[in-house]
């Protein structure tokens, strides 16, 4: 309670130092922020995001790049850059909602995974940044391709046009939680091509057989085998190429391929709905001692036309 003295000596000294502090306060901060940053593998790109403006490094709290991002700061950022100027989050959200590129079903505060991101960044490119959609084939060099079938699209986007890249060689990692530094470099490549790393092809990932040499295979060898490894319901859904057989990738891991034993030295030619599976396969295959293998990717890669049970 306030009596009308004033403060003794101890308490103006520890009054003097406690305003010493408030005043040096936004000084500390962005010292922090420099410090915690300093070798940090996103730093250029979170230094980039706040020279654009879209980020507030200097006046916010320490950055904490490896610390897991929430839905809310990073469609914050993602809506930011689209608009060209930081902008505040309800207005984000609101923006996001009304664009299509935010799932209702998300909750705003919770963090997100690699895949939800993708899923919103791939949304937001079409809807928002006006972007068309590249030919997404060389993410079939993704050992984790077949990983998630309902957002497969949307990785395959981020990957082919740099702006997710593999968290280990071949990679995506889609589960795993989305940190701030990769929230703030995918924000950054989103709004600015230049800060891209598209994918080379990888020489050791399964190539691609073109369809019209597969074609021209089938029809020369009687032997040779066009191998669907989907399961029956896609088969039955979606069709099939004619000609072909089935048998489940998860059946051909399960018995080591000995369903096909007996064609060790003939031409199999493998396919799946999206390529990952079939990249798996090829793997399988190629490991047991099979020799003519050869890897056609993703059904609709064929375009001879499909049969239906």
């Amino acid at each position: 309670m306030y009596t009308g003295k004033r403060p003794s000596g101890i308490w103006r000294g520890l009054l003097t130092g406690l305003l010493a502090v408030a005043l040096t306060l936004p000084a500390a901060v962005a010292a922090g922020n420099a410090e915690e940053l300093a070798g940090n593998w996103s730093e250029p790109y979170v230094e980039a995001l706040a020279e654009y403006n879209i980020i507030a490094l200097p006046e916010s709290e320490c950055f904490r790049p490896d610390e897991e991002i929430a839905l809310d700061t990073f469609v914050t950022w993602l809506v930011s850059a689209a608009r060209g100027e930081r902008t505040d989050t309800e207005t984000c959200l609101s923006i996001a909602r009304n664009s299509g590129i935010l799932d209702s079903s998300l909750e705003e505060s919770e963090r997100i995974t690699r895949n939800t991101a993708a899923q919103i960044t791939s949304l937001a490119l079409t809807n928002l940044f006006g972007e068309a959609e590249e030919d997404d084939s060389l993410a079939q060099q993704l050992k984790d391709f077949a990983s998630c079938h309902m957002c497969r699209s949307y990785t395959s986007q981020c990957y082919v046009k740099g702006i997710m890249i593999g968290r280990e060689e071949r990679v995506f990692g889609g589960e795993a939680w989305l940190t701030r530094g990769e929230g703030a470099t995918i924000v950054l490549r989103t709004m600015d091509p230049e800060y891209r790393l598209p994918p080379e092809p990888d020489p050791e990932a399964p190539a691609l057989l073109a369809p019209d040499a597969a074609k021209r295979m089938l029809e020369a060898d009687d032997q040779a085998i066009l191998l669907d490894v989907r399961n029956e319901e896609e088969r039955t859904e979606d069709g099939y190429i004619p000609g072909s057989i089935c048998i489940p990738l998860s059946q051909l891991q399960e018995t080591s391929c000995s369903d096909l034993n007996e064609h060790k030295q003939d031409i199999i030619i493998v396919y799946c709905q999206g390529g990952g599976r079939s990249a798996q396969a090829y793997e399988l295959l190629k490991s047991l001692g099979f020799t003519q293998v050869y890897n056609l990717g993703k059904m609709s890669n064929w375009p001879y036309g499909l049969e239906t049970a």
